[in-house]
Parts: structure tokens; C-alpha cells; sequence
């Protein structure tokens, strides 16, 4: 029996909220920061819209790749995303919803993955996003 485990990764950053929300919405910059060190990102579809689509592609030096991809639930500029997310072969979709808070002249930035089924799971994604945060922080 599986249980359902949710995650939070809260992260601050200098830039303010429109900065660091336009990373998330802009192809190119997401292309740079939303994926594990050592791979390489490409962007095939990520229409920031309610019912827009989110397609990735994440290649590796060792010739592996992945597809992630997801549906945009709830979109509020520089404030909120909300969209699924899951990996092609695996029929579990889960939400992940980023909220994007002013913090002085930064953004505090509160990610809640949502549907993990496994502590394993949750401890990969929290690793993994926590390092696609920090590839962000040198992109912004």
C-alpha cells in the first residue's frame, strides 16, 4: 500500500517576483535551470495558460533521456503556477503548485509537490528541485 506525500521546498531569492516567475514562463531561461547538473533541457511545448501544456525533454551525457510533461491547472502572474507533472512511462500524475511571495525587494518562492507516492519518491523530488532552485538562482 502506497500513501500519498506531499513536499515543500521554500527558497528566497534577490530578484523580485515578476523576475522570477518570467524564468518559469520563458522558454529559453527555463531551458537553462529546469533540470539535474550535467543535463541539458530542451523546451518542446510550455504554454503558461490554465489548460496550456508543459513538455520537456532532459537528455544526458550518457545518452539517456526523459520526458516530462504536465498541464498548467491555475496561472496568476507573478504570483501563483499550479500544474501536473509527471514522467513519460509513468501514469501517476502529480501537482505541483509554486507560489511566488515579495520578500523586501526578492521573492520567496514556496514550491508543494503534491501525490508523491513513496518517501523515496519525495526525497528525489525534493533533492531535485531543490537543485533546479539553485541552477535558477544562477540564471536570474
Amino acid at each position: 500500500m502506497t500513501t500519498s506525500r506531499a513536499l515543500t521546498v521554500t527558497r528566497l531569492f534577490k530578484s523580485p517576483p515578476e523576475v522570477v516567475y518570467a524564468a518559469f514562463e520563458d522558454p529559453a531561461k527555463c531551458a537553462m535551470w529546469m533540470g539535474p547538473v550535467g543535463s541539458k533541457t530542451e523546451v518542446q511545448k510550455l504554454d503558461v495558460r490554465e489548460g496550456g501544456a508543459l513538455l520537456l525533454l532532459v537528455s544526458f551525457d550518457n545518452g539517456m533521456s526523459v520526458r516530462l510533461y504536465g498541464t498548467f491547472r491555475r496561472v496568476e502572474p507573478a504570483k501563483l503556477l499550479e500544474f501536473t507533472w509527471a514522467m513519460e512511462g509513468d501514469p501517476e500524475e502529480t501537482v505541483v503548485t509554486v507560489e511566488f511571495e515579495p520578500h523586501g525587494t526578492g521573492t520567496e518562492l514556496v514550491l508543494t509537490h503534491e501525490g508523491l507516492r513513496t518517501t523515496e519518491e519525495r526525497t528525489q523530488n525534493e533533492a531535485g528541485w531543490s537543485e533546479f532552485f539553485n541552477r535558477l538562482e544562477a540564471v536570474l
